[in-house]
């Protein structure tokens, strides 16, 4: 019943999917982007057609090229502007903002986003957003019940398979992945009841291809692309000091590299080497530091506070981990954080749940500690009988390089 039903909404939707296939070439012929986008879209709200999709990504790039992206601090507010609006040309960076939105101000983009139109392009975002698993805190699973909700509601036939099988791939977040495979059947169910849509008829499919050769692609971003080089080179420069920290003239290297791009990085490095000597240059880079120091230490900032972390010759050199109430996800990034190559002193204080004050305690990225300080007294024992041990030695709660 269903078969024969679907097959006649498609000699139904054929000559309507024409229609919109020749108003889109009508469009492009005259030059109106953002006309052709409109009918692409409303062919893809009309049938859910997967092959109508790419193309209405890629003309939407090219009629509306993505703006540089905002300060951190700006983001959210920009991103209620576009909302407020919900129209095709700001949807395509409301996508791209999403991500970066803190979690409680994704659940409010989230719940906005269901009164936007249909677009094949919140599909593609929302299920590049499910594969990260972007938001993994055991507190976020309403983030994640409107991202599936909106999902559902879309019904794109492109959604089905990775539902049904992203329970099969690593999920970040312990209590996260729990909830999220005991969900995703269920989300899958109702996105298959949903995604009972005709296929797009021959004829239809034939002036779709003429019409897809017809779709520049979007001109590359200059901009962009020297600010992509340009981080990525900076990126190997720091990578190269925190492998070899105890070379110097590396980090003047590096100093120079990011003081002649406008890095004021670079200027608190080459203050620091050179020893500060006068009140002007101290003050200096004291200001510096006070502005920049979480960006600096990277992933450590979620664990430390700035009266607990130090720098010399322009690198982090001693911290201390006090804070306690984190995510799962911050305290990966607290883990992962390259920055701890140039650590010389550290304190874990009693604050720090034993799991990951273990965990840093043997991160191999410590190439330069000298001084430990563990507050656990069992996790003090553990380290004292580990392999740690043939490197420190203890002494009064403090562990020291022998």
């Amino acid at each position: 019943m269903r078969a024969s039903r679907s097959r006649y909404h498609g000699r139904l939707m054929a000559p309507r999917a024409l229609t919109l296939i020749d108003k889109a070439r009508r469009a492009l012929d005259a030059g109106d982007g953002a006309a052709a986008f409109g009918a692409l879209v409303a062919l893809w709200q009309a049938t859910r057609a997967p092959e109508v999709a790419p193309l209405v990504e890629r003309l939407g790039r090219t009629v509306w090229p993505a703006p540089g992206p905002p300060r951190a601090s700006e983001i959210p507010t920009r991103v209620r502007s576009l909302l407020a609006r919900r129209t095709h040309a700001e949807l395509g960076e409301i996508l791209a903002l999403l991500p970066r939105l803190p979690l409680y101000q994704a659940l409010d983009a989230l719940g906005r986003l269901r009164n936007a139109p249909p677009d094949p392009r919140t599909t593609t975002a929302l299920l590049a957003l499910l594969e990260a698993t972007h938001w993994p805190s055991s507190l976020s699973n309403p983030v994640w019940e409107s991202l599936f909700d909106r999902l559902v509601e879309l019904g794109d036939p492109r959604a089905l398979e990775p539902v049904r099988t992203r329970a099969d791939r690593p999920i970040r977040g312990v209590q996260l992945g729990r909830w999220m495979r005991g969900a995703l059947p269920a989300v899958a169910a109702r996105l298959a009841e949903r995604c009972v849509h005709p296929a797009l008829p021959g004829a239809a499919r034939a002036a779709l291809a003429a019409l897809d050769a017809r779709i520049p692609e979007p001109a590359p971003d200059p901009a962009a692309a020297r600010a992509e080089t340009a981080a990525t080179e900076t990126d190997a420069w720091l990578a190269r000091v925190l492998a070899h920290p105890e070379d110097e003239a590396l980090r003047h290297v590096y100093a120079d590299w990011l003081q002649e791009r406008g890095d004021p990085r670079g200027e608190f490095i080459a203050l620091q080497l050179a020893g500060t000597r006068d009140e002007a240059s101290h003050k200096r880079a004291k200001a510096l530091l006070e502005r920049s120091w979480g960006r600096w230490v990277g992933g450590i900032r979620h664990a430390a506070r700035r009266d607990g972390i130090a720098f010399e010759r322009g690198f982090l050199v001693r911290c201390a981990l006090t804070k306690r109430m984190l995510s799962t996800e911050k305290w990966e990034a607290v883990v992962a954080a390259p920055e701890w190559a140039t650590v010389e002193e550290l304190a874990i204080t009693a604050r720090i749940p034993a799991i990951w004050a273990r965990r840093v305690a043997h991160l191999p990225a410590l190439r330069s500690l000298r001084t430990l300080y563990v507050a656990d007294a069992k996790l003090r024992e553990e380290l004292q009988a580990g392999p740690l041990a043939a490197r420190l030695v203890p002494r009064m709660g403090w562990v020291r390089r022998g």
